[in-house]
C-alpha cells in the first residue's frame, strides 16, 4: 500500500468520524424512543440477574441454616475409625508406661505420663461431641443473622435497588417528566448494582460451602488432634488443628452477618 492510498484511507476515516460525531448525537436525542428501548432491555437483563440474586440468596439460606455436622454418615464412620485407632495406641501407651516405671525410667514412669494419657483418652472418645459443641455455639449466633435475611424474601431485592421505581419511571404522573435517556442510565446503574449483589451473594455461598466440607474433615480427624496434643514432637500439628478449627467456627456468623447486611 503506496503513500497515496493511506493517506485517503486516513482522510476518508477522520471525515466518517467526523460526520458520525456531527450528527449521530442530533439522532439519538431526537430519539427518545431509542433510549427507552435500550433501557426496556437493560431491565429485561437486571430482572434476569434479579432472579439469579433469589436463587442463589435461597440456596444461601439453606447452606447457611445447615446444623448437622457431627451426623453426617461420613463423619461418623470415619470418626469411628480414627478414634479405635487412637485408643488401640492408647492400650500400647499404657504398656509402654508400665514397663517404663518398672524399669524406672522416669520420664515415660506412671507418676508424669499416666495422668495426661488418661485426660487424652477421656478427650479422644468425647472429641467429636466437644467439637459439635463449640460449632453448635456459632451456630447459634449464624442462624440469627440467617434468620434475618431469610425472613426477607425475594421482593427485598427489589426494594433494596429501587428497582419498582426505576421500572415505573414512565408511569409516574410527576411533573416533569423522566427522558427516555435517565431511564437508561437508572436501568444500567440498575444492573451494576445487582451484579454486584448476585457476586456477594455467591461468594458467600461458596465459603459456607467449604466450611461445612472443612469442618467435616476436622471433626473426622478430631481425635488425632487431642492424642498430637499430648506429645511435644507432635503438639505443633494439634496447633494448626486448633487454629484451622477456631478459624472455621468464626467465620460462619461473619459470613451470616455480611450476607444480612447484603439483603437490607
Amino acid at each position: 500500500m503506496n503513500q497515496k492510498n493511506k493517506r485517503a484511507i486516513f482522510v476518508g476515516t477522520l471525515i466518517l468520524l467526523i460526520g458520525v460525531a456531527l450528527f449521530l448525537p442530533k439522532i439519538v436525542f431526537a430519539s427518545p424512543g431509542l433510549w427507552e428501548l435500550l433501557a426496556n432491555i437493560v431491565l429485561a437483563v437486571v430482572s434476569f440477574v434479579g432472579r439469579m440474586v433469589v436463587l442463589v440468596t435461597q440456596l444461601l439460606i439453606s447452606v447457611a441454616q445447615y446444623n448437622d455436622f457431627i451426623n453426617s454418615p461420613a463423619v461418623n464412620i470415619g470418626w469411628v475409625v480414627l478414634r479405635d485407632i487412637c485408643n488401640m495406641f492408647f492400650v500400647l501407651a499404657l504398656l509402654l508406661i508400665a514397663f517404663c516405671s518398672v524399669l524406672g525410667i522416669e520420664q515415660y514412669s506412671y507418676k508424669r505420663a499416666l495422668g495426661g494419657l488418661i485426660l487424652a483418652i477421656i478427650l479422644v472418645n468425647f472429641s467429636k461431641l466437644i467439637l459439635g459443641f463449640a460449632i453448635d455455639i456459632a451456630q447459634v449466633v449464624m442462624l440469627t443473622f440467617v434468620n434475618a435475611f431469610a425472613a426477607a424474601g425475594e421482593g427485598n431485592f427489589a426494594a433494596m435497588f429501587n428497582l419498582r421505581e426505576i421500572i415505573a419511571l414512565r408511569s409516574k404522573g410527576v411533573e416533569v417528566e423522566v427522558g427516555g435517556l435517565e431511564i437508561f442510565v437508572a436501568s444500567l446503574l440498575a444492573l451494576l448494582l445487582m451484579i454486584i449483589a448476585l457476586i456477594v451473594v455467591l461468594i458467600i455461598t461458596l465459603l459456607l460451602i467449604f466450611r461445612i466440607v472443612i469442618l467435616w474433615f476436622l471433626i473426622l480427624f478430631s481425635p488425632l488432634a487431642f492424642l498430637f496434643g499430648i506429645f511435644p514432637q507432635t503438639q505443633r500439628y494439634a496447633s494448626d488443628f486448633w487454629n484451622r478449627f477456631s478459624n472455621q467456627v468464626i467465620i460462619g456468623p461473619f459470613m451470616a452477618f455480611f450476607g444480612s447486611c447484603s439483603t437490607e
